[in-house]
């Protein structure tokens, strides 16, 4: 979430309104289409829909290629001044390509929809890579060298360039504690000290120390210490170690791959030192099972097995007998709310229970904790066709 409104101090006192288009949404498809933080209303959802039927029928497009229209027609519409266009699988070939930046960004690169990318994180790099554009800033996460040295041998090819956010941005002095992260920053040799974010997860300060160099880096504008400092404390991140109970302490988190899944438990241990951890999974069947659960076992005393209801997923049968294959005690219970129930039985004073998986399963998710839906969209909508 970026800071929705920002009254910015630089030679003319202006607003800046901003358009947020990131996917796959938790419950309501409203929430992928956002200005100053508001999600679309579904009166501007049908209307752009109903425009676009014709076209759609005549070409075929997809249900993400329709969506990115909505989204783009809705922001010209609205006169925002700012967009943050997230890509919806890679780069090359993305709807999203559509766009030309003004600034372009490239996080941390991690093994996901390897069937339309590639099996290993440089053929994915690869991919990704396109949205490095000549005469473009981009701004690059800490990824591995060899993921580096895609994007450079593609930068050499387009005569473009790239900088690592860690050249603009260096983050000390970090602190996790149950109520997110707090650190100092040093940006192009400006020391912001004591800044606040309500986010649990240490894979967070690569997001922020990327985030900062972005705000450093878009052309024509200059943020204040002080309305940067607003915007990290303001941040609010659904589906990510997203707190659904205190007493029994309950976690949420959409993590679907080995790294992002690895990064959770790591995290988890940071931010709960000493806690024994009970896992509850469900997972897609494009998902690398093994690998997740791989990934997991060095942290999870026990895992709960679960499926996705109305989606392809893995059977809990299969994922229970991978775990028990890699030393986890493992139990299969089809039905979410059945098996949130029993993983909250394992649980005492020392222990926390992580649910995760998908963003798939969100809303039963939050229906069995009674916490409120992201935003105030209605729309459920599979297909725009």
């Amino acid at each position: 979430k970026c800071p929705v409104r920002c009254e910015l101090k630089t030679p003319v006192h202006y607003q800046v309104i901003t358009g947020l288009y990131t996917s796959p949404h938790l419950v309501n498809f409203n929430e992928r289409i956002r200005v100053n933080g508001v999600p679309i209303d579904d009166e501007s959802i049908i209307k752009y829909a109903e425009a676009l039927k014709d076209s759609v029928a005549e070409s075929g497009a997809s249900f993400f290629e329709v969506t990115t229209l909505i989204a783009l027609k809705y922001f010209a519409d609205m006169e925002v001044d700012i967009v943050i266009a997230e890509a919806g699988l890679g780069a090359r070939l993305d709807t999203t390509m559509l766009v030309e930046p003004i600034i372009s960004v490239l996080t941390i690169i991690g093994l996901d929809h390897t069937k339309y990318l590639g099996e290993t994180v440089e053929e994915i790099a690869g991919e990704k890579a396109f949205v490095i554009r000549k005469g473009v800033p981009c701004i690059v996460a800490n990824n591995s060298d060899n993921v580096l040295d895609v994007f450079s041998k593609f930068s050499i090819e387009i005569d473009g360039e790239f900088t690592k956010s860690s050249q603009i941005c260096e983050i000390s002095n970090v602190v996790a504690s149950e109520q997110g992260l707090t650190f100092d920053a040093l940006l192009n040799g400006k020391r912001i000290e004591d800044l606040k974010v309500p986010l649990m997860g240490l894979h967070q300060i690569d997001n922020i120390q990327t985030a900062l160099a972005v705000l450093d880096s878009i052309p024509g504008m200059d943020f204040t210490s002080d309305l940067i400092k607003a915007g990290f404390e303001s941040v609010e991140f659904r589906g990510r170690m997203e707190v659904l109970s205190e007493l029994p302490l309950v976690i949420y988190d959409v993590a679907h791959n080995p790294q992002a899944t690895e990064v959770l438990f790591i995290s988890i241990e940071a931010h709960y030192p000493g806690r024994k951890i009970i896992a509850a999974i469900a997972l897609m069947k494009d998902k690398n099972s093994e690998e997740v659960i791989k990934a997991l076992s060095p942290y999870a005393q026990q895992l709960v097995c679960t499926e996705i209801p109305g989606h392809d997923s893995i059977s809990s049968v299969e994922l229970a007998k991978i775990g028990r294959k890699l030393g986890i005690e493992s139990s299969s219970i089809p039905g979410i709310s059945f098996a949130v129930d029993e993983a909250k039985q394992k649980l005492d004073d020392d222990s926390l229970l992580i649910i995760f998986g998908s963003h798939y399963f969100a809303e039963n998710v939050y229906d069995k904790f009674g916490m409120n839906h992201p935003f105030s969209g209605s729309l459920e909508i599979n297909s725009l066709t």
